[in-house]
């Protein structure tokens, strides 16, 4: 067993550098090369059993290839995960900028209809907000279909123009 151990030290003094390069060339940063390469001679330690002497550079490569890959794996999903966070919460920074947005423009709208005059302005109401066919609209007010069409198109017509003057 201690021949092992001292196999694996030997073996830490004259690769440790050259799997640090190794590391570094795959994953671009000598910090955290050198806490793989340590990574690598922790897990040979581990196949102790499996060690031969002729074999233990392409062990310590094969080690150090799958430490590589596992690392590069979790580097990209935790990536992709943090853009994907950073897309929700755009997202979310988005509909939040968008409501308030939506509910100012309601809140003009609503001021606008009420410089309209009183019929057209009722027409209005009745047709935009409780979504009342021009036919309903024309029973409720005691008005005929083509004149209460007239009211709300007009009513609309105004509202847009000054609507579109404020944006």
């Amino acid at each position: 067993m201690k021949s092992t151990n001292e196999l694996i030290a030997r073996a830490y003094e004259t690769y440790r550098d050259r799997v640090t390069g190794y590391i570094n060339c795959r994953i671009n940063n000598e910090e955290t090369s050198r806490d793989l390469t340590q990574e690598v001679f922790m897990r040979l330690l581990e196949y102790s059993q499996l060690i031969y002497e002729n074999a233990i550079e392409n062990f310590i490569y094969t080690i150090a290839r799958n430490i590589v890959n596992d690392y590069l794996r979790r580097f990209y999903v935790r990536r992709e995960y943090d853009r994907y966070i950073q897309d929700y919460a755009t997202v979310e920074d988005d509909s939040l900028e968008h409501n308030v947005i939506a509910r100012d423009l309601e809140r003009i709208e609503l001021e606008l209809v009420e410089t309209l005059p009183r019929q057209r302005a009722a027409v209005y109401r009745l047709k935009r907000y409780e979504e009342l066919s021009a036919k309903e609209i024309a029973e409720k007010l005691g008005m005929s279909v083509r004149t209460v069409e007239n009211h709300f198109y007009i009513g609309l017509k105004q509202v847009r123009q000054v609507m579109a003057e404020c944006i």
